[in-house]
């Protein structure tokens, strides 16, 4: 299945050239019986699904592996909100500033006056940004002014 994610339309083993269609209903019926166990069962998830919800249940399974972007420890996705919430290491973002730090550095590298001084950093820059298009336009509506003259 991986080799179809990444829109190859060959057999990694050479068979013929693989086009995707629809089942044909004879086979969706025979399909839409069947009761599957869902594929992260070994992880501990006990749910057996109707054919046509397995897709989406396995997308959303909160016991597939879900690695820490702070840590690197891999668990299961149903613990990852809790865990992401007292990860030392995870990656916070400040809504004022943007700036991103890790949790544990939030006394060190994110206080209020760095927070401030990034804040003002990026208004300055918006500020340069939006003179220079005041300029560009300025410049424009002389060119214009010209012409109808």
């Amino acid at each position: 299945d991986r080799w179809l994610d990444n829109g190859l339309i060959t057999c990694p083993t050479r068979c013929e050239t693989y086009i995707e269609r629809k089942c044909p209903p004879f086979i969706t019926k025979v399909l839409s019986r069947l009761q599957i166990i869902c594929f992260y069962q070994t992880n501990g998830c006990q749910e057996i699904l109707p054919y046509e919800a397995l897709d989406k249940h396995e997308i959303e399974c909160g016991y597939q592996f879900k690695k820490c972007p702070g840590c690197q420890l891999e668990m299961l996705k149903k613990d990852f909100f809790n865990h992401k919430e007292s990860c030392e290491l995870f990656p916070m973002t400040c809504e004022d500033c943007k700036f991103i730090y890790k949790r544990n550095e939030a006394t060190t590298k994110h206080t209020e006056n760095i927070c401030l001084r990034k804040q003002f950093e990026r208004l300055k820059l918006e500020y340069n940004e939006s003179r220079d298009a005041i300029q560009k336009l300025n410049l424009e509506l002389g060119e214009i002014r010209r012409l109808r003259m």
